[in-house]
């Protein structure tokens, strides 16, 4: 009985970070490739000729 309650005791903390940080991550994942999307654009098509 004890050890499960220290399995849980370090289980339910770890699983509570790794979802913070998971989350942290795809927010960080999204704003980078937001920026190259722009970037992508901006250098394709600042080369096209001007009508």
């Amino acid at each position: 009985m004890y050890s499960t309650m220290a399995g849980l005791v370090i289980a339910i903390p770890c699983l509570l970070a790794s979802g913070l940080l998971n989350g942290l991550l795809d927010g960080l994942q999204n704003e980078f490739t937001r920026i190259i999307n722009h970037l992508n654009y901006k250098f394709t098509f600042n080369e096209l000729p001007h009508a």
